[in-house]
């Protein structure tokens, strides 16, 4: 009987730490900035957690190597551009390391000549509320 017993709690044990990993934050590492200029392949709204904006994620092809990289820009409400497939996109972000995904925490996109800020210089996300709080801030 204990034997059963301590094989559930292990077991429960076991999915919690699962679940914990999957839900495991992500920050952005200004020492790990990387710049990338690539084509759209696909554009995706991913939901993040229930009751909460999904998340724009784009899936980019940089063009040099044709290495595929997964970038996170922002909430969808926050995101007010076209984005189209096929287009060139130039990125400026975090990488994170996950296994085998190049996964980037957008900063800053390049599209069509304007420059779309979505975090500042040190990561924090203009959505956040902060001083920028003001949609993805423009410049030509």
């Amino acid at each position: 009987m204990k034997w059963h017993k301590f094989l559930w709690i292990f077991m429960i044990f076991l999915g919690l730490r699962l679940s914990a990993a999957q839900q495991t934050p992500r920050f952005y590492n200004v020492d790990k900035e990387v710049e990338i200029l690539g084509k759209i392949q696909n554009i995706m709204m991913e939901p993040r957690s229930e009751g909460r904006a999904p998340f724009l994620v784009i899936e980019l092809e940089e063009k040099s190597t044709q290495k595929p990289f997964t970038v996170e820009v922002s909430p969808a409400w926050f995101f007010e551009y076209d984005l189209h497939k096929g287009e060139s996109l130039k990125i400026i972000g975090s990488l994170v390391s996950e296994g085998a995904l190049n996964l980037v925490m957008a900063r800053q996109l390049r599209h069509r000549g304007e420059i779309i800020t979505v975090r500042d210089q040190h990561g924090f996300p203009s959505w956040s509320g902060s001083k920028g709080n003001q949609r993805g801030r423009r410049k030509r």
